[in-house]
């Protein structure tokens, strides 16, 4: 069968059909055999003419082959909810009644009809390249989202290392925002909210935003954007976990390295070893020495 024929054909309303048959009856030509005009050829050559008039103005939507005239806009995209009561020529019927002009008008001016239109535009842009389809929409939108929220936590690394690197603490005792101390000894009555002390890590993070860094805007305005101790602390496990891996890398890429080791005892009286390693860095052209870890003791017996 021809495309033609299974546009006529075609279940009213459409059914859930593959790409390839989609797209190849959205491009059935409006003119779709030799023959076409032989059910108005009755003498009459003003008919014949009108026919062709009709495609030149209608050719972009109307179907017209041996069985009669289809609206391919409404067979392949009207929504289920817009079909109308008396369906009728153009949608499960063909037209094929050439010489009734005004019957293509009044199809065009249903709302169904518009429509339907517009989801044939929206997919034949998909079609042409011209736009992304709804899925390519759904899985750009979300990587979006992921690059937004990777910016807006690099500004939270960032601020946790330097904090780490100066050896700041990121919070007090109490995570709550501790009035600052005025200079010219006003009371803490006359302190405005932008005095508040929030520990090292909000302050630096508000330092950011007012340098012009944007993405730290939700993590000032928000409590559930990687601000708070639990995920600050797992934050500080992941970067420790990635500069250890780091270090071993070297340490095994290097020709020598050696142990080294102490003991000593914490505030919670618990002995604690602390293993640093000292190697040959060879891309830097020096020895180094690192840190790597603690770990407790259960014994000091060898």
């Amino acid at each position: 069968m021809s495309a033609y024929d299974d546009l006529v054909d075609l279940a009213f309303p459409p059914p859930l059909m593959k790409t390839e048959t989609l797209v190849r009856l959205m491009n059935v030509p409006s003119r779709n055999n030799k023959k076409v005009l032989k059910q108005v050829r009755s003498g009459q050559s003003t008919c014949v003419l009108k026919v062709s008039n009709i495609l030149k103005t209608h050719g972009s939507w109307l179907v017209i082959g041996d069985r009669g005239g289809v609206c391919k806009y409404c067979k392949l995209f009207i929504a289920p909810g817009s079909i109308p009561r008396q369906t009728g020529k153009f949608l499960s019927k063909p037209w094929v009644q050439y010489s009734r002009v005004k019957d293509l008008d009044e199809h065009c001016q249903h709302s169904y009809h518009t429509e339907a239109k517009e989801r044939f535009d929206n997919r034949n842009s998909v079609n042409l390249g011209q736009q992304l389809s709804v899925s390519s929409q759904v899985d750009q939108q979300k990587q979006e989202e992921l690059e937004l929220r990777k910016k807006r936590l690099d500004s939270v690394i960032r601020t946790i290392m330097l904090c780490g690197k100066q050896a700041f603490p990121l919070r007090g005792h109490r995570n709550e925002a501790v009035p600052l101390p005025k200079i010219d000894g006003n009371s803490e009555s006359d302190v405005i909210p932008g005095d508040l002390n929030r520990g090292n890590f909000m302050q630096l993070m508000e330092f950011r935003r007012q340098a012009g860094d944007s993405n730290v805007d939700i993590h000032i305005n928000k409590k559930s954007e990687y601000t708070s101790p639990g995920i600050q602390n797992e934050l500080i496990g992941l970067i420790a976990d990635e500069m250890t891996a780091q270090i071993v890398e070297r340490i095994n890429a290097s020709p020598y390295f050696a142990i080294i080791s102490d003991e000593t005892r914490d505030v919670s009286n618990t002995e604690q070893l602390c293993i640093a390693i000292r190697y040959f860095d060879h891309k830097a052209g020096r020895t180094e020495e690192k840190f790597l870890c603690f770990l407790p003791l259960r014994s000091l017996r060898g």
